[in-house]
């Protein structure tokens, strides 16, 4: 039987950087299109409010409840489980005709980035091999700004050019995230620089990493 064919630690690095721009885009995606919802089923504030809040309540639990899981059972595989439940969640959004089905692909999405996000930083750690102490940091902090910073373009060019921008805004991230999937199939399991235990500390750190300007995003 043949052995799957693995991704070099350059592309391994590209992808793990894209886990995690994909992250950030996945928060920011339904940020814009939170007004066009709310017009298209006759909600108000409340509603509204509470959709911006049960993201970060499901990212936060599953990061600080799961965040030494990819200690245990691999950076790829979390990765994979993550990004495999931003999806169900994109999906969810793209047919929701109603706010329960919103409510539940946030709460997907949110505990997807939770999963996925502590096993990229570590990842791309492990998949670096620059030599630089602080090139790992630094693609961390410019893939999550870049992908914070283009789902608020993005959305926001949908809202004022298309005509159904609450459909078209989810399939488009649905693209990326099911061409990201393909890619971590390829994906190796990093050598571990450091022999941690698993531990919620893991996913604490994870989230206190995320660069200043990508935390508002990073929570709505």
């Amino acid at each position: 039987m043949s052995r799957r064919p693995a991704l070099p630690p350059a592309a391994s690095f590209g992808v793990a950087a894209g886990v995690l721009a994909l992250s950030l885009g996945a928060s920011g995606a339904p940020a814009m299109l939170y007004p066009a919802f709310s017009a298209l089923w006759g909600t108000g504030p409340v509603v509204t409010t509470a959709l911006f809040a049960v993201y970060p309540v499901a990212l936060v639990v599953v990061m600080l409840a799961g965040g030494g899981l990819s200690d245990r059972f691999g950076r790829r595989r979390l990765m994979l489980a993550g990004v495999a439940v931003v999806a169900v969640g994109t999906v969810l959004f793209s047919l929701a005709d109603g706010p329960a089905w919103a409510f539940a692909g946030r709460i997907m999405q949110g505990a997807g980035v939770g999963l996925a996000m502590s096993a990229a930083s570590a990842a791309l750690v492990e998949f670096d091999r620059s030599g630089n102490p602080t090139r790992a940091s630094a693609v961390n902090a410019a893939a999550t700004s870049l992908g914070a910073t283009a789902a608020i373009l993005v959305g926001g060019w949908l809202v004022r050019n298309t005509a159904d921008p609450t459909h078209l805004a989810f399939w488009i991230l649905l693209a990326a995230v099911l061409a990201l999937l393909v890619a971590l199939l390829f994906l190796p399991e990093p050598a571990r620089t450091v022999a941690a235990r698993p531990t919620a500390a893991v996913g604490r750190r994870a989230l206190l990493a995320v660069p200043r300007e990508g935390r508002r995003p990073f929570l709505v």
